[in-house]
């Protein structure tokens, strides 16, 4: 996490490791890898969550999962991810919407959903 005062450059590097600005000089690297773009590896949480308003708290995780697994089963990998959050109590709710976003973040992760989160 990166805490400063308003207006100091956080976002700049945020939205470099994210992949979604390029340096002008230089290079940005994940693992050894040059960041040449955005990622299913690499994941950015906004303090303006993403959400939709009129879906669950199931319904917001899934429209993640969906994006990055088009073709895969997704009830269970929606479920797991719900959990890790601690929000099965409200999955059939809209409610919790600070915590809501992890999960869906998560749930863009490829395998067990322990990727680099980078809380913009």
């Amino acid at each position: 996490m990166l805490f400063r005062f308003s207006g100091t450059g956080k976002t700049t590097p945020i939205d470099l490791m994210a992949g979604i600005e390029m340096p002008t000089k230089g290079s940005v690297s994940y693992k050894g890898q040059a960041i040449t773009g955005p990622s299913p590896e690499r994941g950015v949480i906004f303090q303006s969550y993403s959400l939709m308003p009129w879906l669950t708290v199931t319904g917001n995780v899934r429209l993640a999962v969906d994006a990055i697994f088009p073709k895969m089963s997704k009830a269970e990998k929606v479920a797991h991810y719900v959990k890790m959050v601690g929000l099965s109590h409200a999955a059939p709710s809209g409610g919790i919407v600070g915590r809501n976003a992890p999960a869906g973040e998560r749930g863009a992760s490829p395998g067990d959903g322990s990727r680099g989160l980078v809380a913009g």
